[in-house]
């Protein structure tokens, strides 16, 4: 949108040019929400995920905020460039998206997802929630000729209580994330969110990410 748009709703101008700047920000603002490699809401969109989160609640159903980011993103980078890691990133989004119990899904950025998803009464979170990272490697990423990654993740969820914000939610499930790093595990689940990071000393440079599987044909 043109700075003359801005300046001329401001000021009174014609009504159809500030009936343009209005729909013409309201694009902008739809676009910026949309991640561009992906196709799913970027972190522009986690006002989604926040209406996700109440909703479940109101519903009563078991509801938790997950986050995840891959194991070894940077060597699929390094090893077989930015092309294959983008196909790799692409393919984990669609696989998120498409799992029954994810409500709705947001790419933070590099490899690092936001999911709000919902567990069947019985259905243990631990259960679920490796339930979906074998999902994410059940078929493997074609990243070149020779080479084929079968992605995973490290995962943390935080299952959501009432009064929580999705901002508690988010740190909940980071902090879960690299608790599960700590311990060499795949899924971390904590209840409720968290206002101030524990001080344990769990940070995220004090665990080295495990090594994606590639198989080398």
């Amino acid at each position: 949108m043109s700075l003359e748009y801005f300046i001329g709703a401001a000021s009174g101008a014609a009504p159809a040019i500030a009936a343009t700047a209005v729909i013409t920000s309201g694009v902008i603002r739809r676009r910026a929400a949309i991640d561009p490699l992906t196709g799913i809401p970027s972190r522009a969109g986690l006002p989604v995920l926040e209406r996700l989160v109440r909703r479940g609640l109101r519903r009563g159903e078991h509801t938790a905020v997950v986050v995840l980011d891959l194991r070894g993103f940077k060597q699929v980078n390094d090893t077989h460039g930015h092309d294959a890691g983008d196909m790799v990133i692409r393919a984990v989004a669609q696989r998120l998206a498409a799992c029954d119990q994810v409500r709705g899904v947001v790419r933070l950025g590099g490899d690092e997802f936001a999911a709000v998803v919902t567990s069947p009464t019985g259905v243990s979170w631990k259960a679920l929630l490796t339930a979906i990272n074998v999902a994410l490697a059940s078929t493997g990423v074609r990243v070149s000729e020779s080479a084929t990654v079968y992605p995973s993740a490290t995962i943390g969820a935080a299952i959501a209580q009432p009064g929580d914000t999705l901002t508690e939610l988010l740190s909940g499930a980071d902090y879960a994330m690299y608790r599960a790093r700590l311990l060499d595990d795949d899924v971390n689940v904590k209840d409720g969110g968290i206002r101030v990071y524990p001080r344990d000393g769990i940070r995220p440079r004090d665990v080295r990410p495990a090594r994606p599987e590639v198989v080398h044909q």
